[in-house]
């Protein structure tokens, strides 16, 4: 083969490049990685995974604990300690919220089934893990006026009546077998001026007529609220706060340590299959037509831990996984369906671009 000699006129190349004779190659120094952007904000997602939107924009806010109302496009949540609600581009602040969120009962604000009244636990005296008081406040959505309905009050959910229920009568437990801690937790489930002996935690059926409940480390519950026909739906003492499908006929909680979503129908009998290992993270929400449940739970991969949304078929037991968050920062404490079947949470850490 012919070569071409090198007649000493190999010109320089800059900086970026090198010479190694005739035949160099030209090489470029990779540009530094730049660090993923993160928000605390209010976002949107589609089941399938597609078109991730930040709702709130608020770079110098963080917002927590998201709540959508019955007509499926109004959001309720917490903006430094604030209660906000939400309606298209328009907000508006009803007075401050709790004092810490993220305490053992920090929950999102409950929406009456009308859409005119929120309930909200704003706590007192909180640490990381607990507060001295966990006073339980309805709201006027539209005058923000607040009414203290009990002093100790946790798990809010409207009856259609416009009555609100919660678990109330706080005891101080022990919080381990040798009585060496104690707990400051609800007793009883209070309805009106009724305190049922149900569980300590228990939630209504949308119809209002019959109320599913956490035993005492002995299974999930059903009964009506004249506390007659009550029956167990499992013995399974590993169970977490029963949740109602939209039509009142299924029942989905976290089971087995929380790493499984059991579903059953109010007779007890299981459908199709559990979605297992989901480790479950937040409160799981049904969409609107009672097909899905969605869940927050926490994953580890590479080495690193994030909190992703996935999405379940209630028929089919089919589970597929809707962000990528990948991201040890990431956390979402909320989430719900809106009217055009998408998924809205909050969090923070959530990388946005």
């Amino acid at each position: 083969m012919k070569t071409v000699p090198c007649l000493g006129a190999c010109v320089a190349l800059v900086s970026v490049s090198f010479v190694a004779g005739c035949n160099s190659h030209r090489t470029t120094t990779p540009k530094p990685s730049q660090p993923t952007r993160t928000a605390d904000d209010i976002f949107s997602i589609a089941p399938a995974g597609s078109g991730l939107r930040n709702v709130t924009k608020s770079p110098r806010s963080a917002e927590q604990l998201v709540s959508v109302a019955p007509n499926g496009k109004t959001l309720a949540f917490f903006r430094h300690g604030r209660l906000l609600v939400r309606d298209g581009q328009r907000e508006r602040t009803l007075g401050r919220g709790p004092s810490d969120a993220t305490s053992a009962f920090g929950a999102p604000p409950a929406w009456s089934r009308d859409g005119r009244r929120l309930a909200t636990v704003r706590g007192v005296g909180c640490t990381e893990v607990d507060c001295l008081q966990y006073g339980l406040w309805a709201v006027d959505v539209q005058t923000g006026t607040r009414t203290r309905v009990a002093r100790d009050g946790v798990d809010p959910v409207w009856l259609p009546g416009g009555k609100l229920t919660y678990a109330g009568d706080f005891r101080s437990l022990p919080g381990n077998p040798s009585r060496t801690e104690y707990d400051w937790l609800p007793t009883r489930y209070v309805v009106g001026n009724r305190h049922l002996r149900a569980g300590s935690r228990a939630v209504p059926s949308p119809r209002g007529n019959l109320v599913a409940y956490e035993g005492d480390h002995t299974g999930i519950f059903v009964m009506r609220l004249d506390e007659t026909h009550r029956r167990r739906l499992t013995a399974d003492p590993l169970v977490g706060l029963p949740l109602w499908s939209p039509d009142g006929k299924l029942l989905a909680f976290p089971c087995d340590y929380d790493s499984s979503l059991c579903v059953r129908d109010i007779a007890g009998r299981v459908l199709r299959r559990e979605f297992g290992d989901v480790n479950i993270a937040t409160r799981p929400a049904w969409s609107r037509d009672g097909r899905f449940l969605a869940w927050v739970s926490a994953i580890t991969r590479n080495g690193r831990r994030s909190q992703e949304i996935f999405v379940g078929d209630v028929a089919t037991g089919l589970a597929r996984r809707v962000t990528h968050f990948d991201s040890a920062q990431s956390d979402v404490d909320s989430i719900g369906w809106t009217a055009n079947r998408r998924i809205v949470f909050s969090g923070t850490g959530i990388p946005s671009r």
